[in-house]
């Protein structure tokens, strides 16, 4: 078996994968940018997700989306303050959101 050469990182395929999701992703935003939207990409899969499944909660977003609760804690407050998002208190658990 080979054994990862840490002092060349970059000659190996787990940095090659990294780097190219990287320039995807920022050729992406800045396309989206470029179009007018004033919108990450995060937060259009997210908001996705959403339409998908309104009753998400904010872990399984999470996990869905390869980030923390508090990112999409923060995620959402930028999305409602924006109006991409309404938020409203769930009547039968006031601790949960809608």
């Amino acid at each position: 078996m080979n054994e990862i050469d840490f002092q060349n990182p970059e000659q190996t395929i787990f940095y090659q994968i990294e780097k190219a999701i990287k320039q995807y992703r920022t050729m992406a935003q800045n396309n989206l940018n470029e179009l007018g939207y004033s919108i990450t990409i995060n937060q259009i899969l997210m908001l996705i997700q959403i339409e998908k499944r309104p009753e998400i909660s904010q872990v399984e977003l999470s996990e869905l989306l390869f980030k923390d609760v508090a990112s999409i804690t923060r995620m959402t407050e930028l999305l409602v303050k924006r109006d991409f998002l309404l938020r409203a208190e769930n009547k039968d658990d006031r601790r949960k959101k809608i």
